[in-house]
């Protein structure tokens, strides 16, 4: 009787849990299933419960905190079914900060959303996207459903998750185009106030790779060639057990992203100043852009200096997209063929690298009107 027991009555499975002591009377939880394989399931489960000391936490009482860590230990490794919505680590992220704190302790087979519900409204109050709020709810649903599935409860409550209406948000214009002298205004700005990101903005500018692509190493160039055949992404959360999130992958956007780029002066100046930069605070790495622990420099710490210094010197903030964009008029104005332009720039199409140089910006604007005004 480690787990319980297991019999038929009429044409249903019954599993009783072994005899317990609640108040000086003596109990046993008894669950009715469909099939044999439920009620085994529930016995072993159970077991697995009885051994860590939580005899009474399955069927009457698991909360959605122990639950969810078995979801982790046992369905994450094997069954994607689960893990659809995002990645392992965003389901992680979403419990542990918007789910767990209000209803972990919750029992599961009775789940009371209206704590939940509170959290979402205060979102919604503070102008929160309504895509987060459904990620939430998803996650919590994607629990329910699991646990219903294999027997941990009868009934899906997952109505009771009730999403509030949100404010619509005018989102902040990012501009993806920026004009020479608006790039060099910014550099001179964070060349004198950015020291650790000015070269990074100089070596996206001229060399047009994306800012995933910046896990540059030594080894990568040769004379005037930098072969780009790596990019940085984000590890899976439940494998992983390290401080950064960040890993280098052989996997790039694209088949015409493996390329072998050009380097410039300019670009071996920016590489120049970042290893300078190293060589001053004592911080050794293999990448020759990092942070100042020496690790892969984080895509959203480079835009935030970006637009720090774009709102510094009174334009409005560009994507880090901008730069590239720039760079490949800089190519065709060479001039280059357009054959030539899709290559280094690692598109995959003419028509992507022609969409990049026909974006007109503030410099282009001025050009314009000068020829206007002396054909009038």
């Amino acid at each position: 009787m480690k787990g319980g027991t297991i019999y038929k009555q009429g044409n249903k499975w019954i599993w009783k849990s072994p005899p317990y002591t609640e108040n000086g009377t003596q109990k046993r939880i008894r669950k009715s299933f469909d099939t044999e394989e439920q009620a085994i399931a529930q016995r072993e489960i159970y077991y697995s419960i009885l051994r860590g000391g939580e005899a009474n936490n399955f069927i009457e009482g698991l909360t959605v905190r122990q639950a969810y860590q078995k979801w982790v230990d046992v369905a994450w490794q094997d069954n994607e079914e689960y893990i659809t919505y995002n990645t392992q680590r965003g389901y992680a992220n979403t419990y542990q900060k918007h789910i767990l704190p209000y209803v972990g302790d919750l029992s599961l087979d009775n789940f009371n959303a209206k704590p939940l519900n509170l959290h979402l409204q205060e979102l919604a109050n503070r102008g929160k996207a309504r895509k987060t709020l459904l990620n939430i709810k998803q996650a919590m649903i994607k629990l329910l459903r699991y646990a219903e599935k294999i027997g941990w409860i009868d009934v899906n409550n997952e109505n009771s998750i009730i999403i509030p209406d949100t404010l619509k948000r005018q989102r902040e214009r990012i501009v993806n185009v920026i004009s020479q002298s608006e790039y060099e205004q910014v550099i001179a700005h964070m060349e004198k106030q950015c020291s650790q990101f000015a070269p990074v903005i100089r070596f996206l500018r001229y060399t047009g790779i994306r800012a995933e692509e910046l896990c540059i190493k030594k080894s990568d160039i040769s004379g005037q060639k930098l072969n780009i055949s790596k990019a940085i992404k984000r590890k899976d959360f439940h494998k992983e057990g390290v401080k950064s999130s960040l890993t280098v992958s052989k996997y790039l956007k694209t088949d015409a992203s493996y390329r072998t780029i050009p380097v410039s002066k300019e670009a071996l100046k920016a590489i120049t100043e970042a290893l300078e930069w190293k060589q001053e605070r004592g911080i050794e790495s293999e990448y020759i852009f990092c942070t100042g622990t020496g690790a892969l420099i984080e895509q959203r710490n480079i835009l935030r200096a970006f637009h720090s210094a774009c709102t510094a010197v009174g334009i409005e903030k560009r994507g880090l997209h901008s730069l590239r964009k720039l760079f490949c008029k800089t190519l065709k104005d060479l001039p280059l063929d357009w054959e030539q332009v899709r290559a280094v720039m690692g598109h995959e199409t003419i028509e992507i690298s022609q969409r990049y140089y026909y974006s007109i910006d503030s410099d282009d604007i001025d050009d314009i009107a000068n020829k206007l005004s002396k054909n009038t």
